[in-house]
């Protein structure tokens, strides 16, 4: 039996009625019973002055329309808790209670009637129950990541105020039942990964309302219905991953307000139709691995405000149009993959927003056009596997800034000048040989931890380095290795003298790096390690050997041997312990403090990669509440940008975050590892821009060795040994593992690249911000973690990208809006992840009412209806952040935060359910 208090009319009464009225009206509202038992109550009566009844309406009385509506809406609800195993939801504040039910959990109601569902991700389980389509006034339901399956009920076909229906992610079967055809008013529905199956029905041509409609990753096999051109107010496709067939109909192309297009991961048959270039709203147009052939219409340069164009790995042919160029405002163009032909346009030149340009493995040719010089913006350049491609790099290219540039298996090459030799160094991944460059090995060089006598490793400023020299002579019986004397100049001065004593081995009659006794060696101290270094090697400087031995008695024969020297900035390495709630074992705090930058655990990071100092700044302990490795890095760039923080961020564990033992952002700042030396080196190589090298794991296409060897000989300072070539690269899953010296190269642009002078995340002083952070999972699919209002240094995209996040007022103007590329994690290219402190307004605190990411694959949104209980613990005097618990259970933050690794005095709490706390 339920008691409810609200949902009640009051008519007005005279002065004289109201002391005795006033009693009898509350009794009435206390007993107005809703009938969900089998006990009923008769009625109750009491007098007022003027000894009247008046009689609590009840179940067996003749209720009024709205009670009625109002009774069976609860009913309803509390037989759809059941059906979807309510006992065991994340969240089911006031279900089940006898208070109103607008304050249940996920429930919202207009005028005294349930109007909207809202309980993504709440663990609902269990069939799709029909009781719903008796909602009458319902015009929202969201329900999706959850675990529902069956058939969506034909009932959900008489729920005719229903503009949203979101059932995404769940475990349904069956079509979509033709009932649903009456849902006139429907504007979002919502379907992707729902388990749902095809054909795609014509009938939704006549939901003329519909502004989004997204079916994708589920298994439609079927054709794209001409009638879906009907749907002239759409905004949003998405049939990505679905199995389609059969041609692309040309009627699409009437869809004028259509923006985003998603096709990708399908089986069409034929070509694009040309009339898809008449969709003028079209901001992106998505539609890779779909085996589309023919030729790419040049209608498609209509489509003025188009900013992405994905077609890559499909089986297009025919030359790339040139009124692509016309596309002023095109940032992504991927053509990669296909079987297009002919030279490259230089009217892509005139795409001056273009940031990525991506067109490997075709069969193009030509040589490349002076005109894409003009091309401020661009970063990512992709021509290899392009047979035809020859010439040289035009001059003009210098005034590219590329952070990627493939062009292998290509006949193209680099003039071997001064300019664009520093033009290819800074050039993060990536290369292209030097035209004409036949460069004889080697007899000396130094060495840090790799080197390739063909083509020499850069050196790290103020690190010591193995000096080699290498004496042969091809007929030299009796005659024993001879003394060396090594001269290392800066700026003509001679700087340093190394006199290295001859043995007694024999002179050896070719190269043998990996033998340390057949080279003449020592170590050359950091402080001459510099940039502009020279050296000479004079052998057998005293004259022992006779002098017809064919013996080289000076290396080089002429001049100086320049030795490349790059000063890197120091290495800022903030290491940080975590602890969840779960663990007993709180020794990682204990490591951590200890910690200085030449303990044993930073062994691997200073011999492999490459850094001269490592300035270290340990943080005090933080408190989550995830054991998941994932999270814990989200968790970390979230810390970071907070904090305003310098140069990387290191989580460390003692064990294992569900068992992944490491985790890092791809060119990024932040990494989680357990604490192994191993692998805190592999995942700070993530974060340097390298993934990983090809072996037990997929790896860099570009990565240059077999199985993920490092391929030239390599010296052990530690070990005080040298390293074969077929050894693997640290950044495999193989072992025994040292480094390449392609993966030193990568490393060593990256850093001088992106780090410069001491990395910050700002230089602003802290201000009031919106602490947006997320990602997209390891489907790809987005998600939005809840947003904060802090104070904190302003921390912006770097550039722009295909994610867009929009926060809203509730009338729907746009409060903010920024574009950007997200991060991708180390283990899976999917999963990605992003961080930003958007400055905010005061009046924030009154209007943001949604905010809204939107990925290549998807959307995910915060409102005032998301419900997920977090907060962030901060130490008032220092700022540092010292507990993130995300998804908390019903205790006080404090509570949950408390252990013996650190005192709750001086803690600041931000609170959040998805929109910022501290501003309701």
């Amino acid at each position: 039996m339920y008691l409810t208090l609200g949902e009640n009319s009051f008519i007005p009464i005279t002065p004289s009625q109201r002391a005795g009225r006033l009693v009898c009206v509350l009794c009435a509202r206390l007993l107005r019973v809703v009938l969900l038992s089998p006990i009923l109550l008769g009625p109750v009566g009491c007098r007022p002055d003027n000894g009247e009844p008046i009689v609590a309406p009840v179940a067996e009385s003749a209720p009024s329309v709205g009670y009625a509506r109002a009774d069976s809406d609860r009913a309803a609800l509390v037989e759809f808790y059941r059906a979807t195993g309510g006992d065991g939801w994340k969240r089911k504040d006031g279900w089940l209670t006898d208070a109103p039910i607008d304050s249940w959990y996920g429930v919202g109601v207009s005028d005294g009637e349930v109007a909207s569902i809202r309980l993504p991700d709440n663990n609902l389980k269990g069939r799709l129950p029909a009781v719903l389509g008796g909602l009458a006034s319902l015009s929202i339901i969201d329900l999706s990541y959850n675990e529902l399956w069956g058939g969506i009920p034909p009932e959900f076909g008489g729920l005719s105020e229903l503009e949203r229906l979101d059932l995404a992610v769940n475990r349904l079967s069956g079509p979509l039942p033709t009932e649903l055809s009456k849902l006139l008013k429907l504007r979002h529905l919502s379907l992707i990964s729902s388990g749902n199956t095809g054909p795609i029905p014509a009938w939704l041509g006549h939901l003329s309302q519909l502004r989004w409609l997204e079916l994708g990753e589920n298994r439609l096999y079927s054709r794209i219905p001409s009638e879906l051109a009907k749907l002239r107010n759409l905004e949003i496709l998405y049939l990505a991953n679905s199995g389609l067939a059969g041609p692309l109909p040309p009627e699409l192309g009437n869809l004028d307000r259509l923006r985003y297009l998603y096709l990708s991961r399908n089986h069409f048959a034929g070509s694009i139709p040309p009339e898809y270039g008449s969709m003028i709203a079209l901001r992106a147009f998505y539609a890779w691995g779909s085996q589309i052939t023919g030729e790419i219409p040049p209608e498609l340069g209509n489509l003025a405000n188009l900013q992405r164009l994905d077609l890559w790995s499909n089986r297009l042919t025919g030359t790339i149009p040139p009124e692509l160029g016309n596309i002023e405002g095109l940032t992504e163009l991927g053509l990669g993959r296909n079987a297009l032909s002919g030279p490259i346009p230089r009217e892509l030149g005139r795409l001056s927003e273009l940031e990525k340009l991506r067109l490997r493995s075709n069969q193009l040719e030509g040589g490349l056009p002076p005109e894409l010089g003009a091309l401020s913006k661009l970063r990512t350049l992709t021509l290899g596997s392009n047979p035809g491609l020859s010439g040289s790099v035009p001059r003009e290219w210098l005034e590219l800034t590329l952070d990627e540039l493939e062009a292998g298996a290509v006949d193209l090459c680099a003039p071997d000048d001064p300019e664009f030799r520093r033009w290819l160094n800074g050039i993060d991944e990536g290369s292209m040989q030097l035209c004409g460059s036949n460069t004889a090995p080697l007899d000396a060089y130094l060495v840090q931890a790799t080197q390739n006598r063909a083509d020499p490793v850069p050196l790290v400023a103020g690190r010591e380095a193995l000096l080699r020299a290498f004496v042969t002579a091809e007929r030299s019986e009796g005659e024993t290795f001879p003394a060396v004397r090594a001269r290392f100049y800066l700026k003509d001065r001679l700087t340093f003298s190394l006199d290295i004593p001859g043995t007694p081995s024999p002179i050896p009659s070719e190269v043998e790096e990996l033998d340390l006794t057949k080279s003449a060696k020592g170590v050359v101290p950091g402080w001459v390690v510099q940039p502009g270094l020279e050296m000479v090697i004079d052998v057998d400087p005293l004259g022992t050997v006779d002098s017809t031995v064919a013996m080289a008695r000076r290396i080089p024969a002429e001049g100086r041997i320049p030795v490349r020297v790059e000063t890197m900035p120091a290495f800022q390495l903030t290491v940080i312990p975590w602890i969840s709630p779960i663990d007993d074992d709180e020794s990682i705090v204990d490591l951590v403090r200890s910690l200085t930058a030449e303990s044993a655990v930073f062994n691997d990071t200073r011999a492999l990669l490459p850094v001269s100092d490592i300035d270290l700044t340990l943080h005090d302990p933080v408190r989550t509440s995830t054991r998941i490795g994932h999270t814990i890095l989200d968790q970390t760039e979230a810390l970071r940008v907070l904090e305003g923080g310098a140069g990387y961020y290191l989580s460390l564990t003692k064990g294992l975050a569900d068992e992944v033992a490491g985790v890092a952002f791809l060119g990024g700042w932040s990494a989680y590892s357990a604490y192994n030396a191993g692998v805190i080196a592999h995942e700070l190589g993530h974060n340097l821009s390298l993934a990983h090298a090809p072996c037990g794991v997929d790896g860099d296409p570009a990565f240059p060795y077999a199985d993920g060897s490092v391929g030239t000989v390599g010296y052990d300072f530690l070990r005080r040994r040298t390293v074969p070539g077929r050894a693997k690269d640290f950044m495999s899953y193989c072992g025994p593992a040292w480094i390449a010296d392609w993966s030193v190269r990568k490393m060593i642009r990256h850093r001088l690249r992106k780090e410069g002078p001491p990395a910050r995340v700002a230089e602003s002083a802290p201000v009031p911000a919106l602490l947006l952070w997320g990602g997209s999972d390891e489907e790809g699919r987005p998600f939005l973690n809840p947003a904060f209002a802090v104070d904190a240094p302003v921390a912006l995209p770097e550039t722009g990208g295909p994610w867009e996040i929009v926060g809203r007022s509730q009338g729907g103007a746009v409060l903010f809006s920024l574009d950007f590329a997200t991060h991708p994690t180390s283990n899976n290219e999917k999963r990605t992840g992003f961080a930003f402190a958007v400055p905010a307004r005061p009046e924030w605190a009154e209007t943001l009412a949604e905010i809204t990411l939107r990925g290549p694959n998807g959307f995910a949104t915060l409102s005032e209806e998301t419900d997920r209980p977090s907060a962030i613990l901060r130490d008032s005097a220092t700022g540092q952040v010292r507990a993130i618990l995300i998804d908390m259970p019903p205790a006080p933050a404090a509570e949950i935060a408390a252990g013996t690794a650190f005192s709750l005095m001086n803690l600041s709490v931000l609170r959040s359910r998805g929109l910022p706390g501290s501003w309701r």
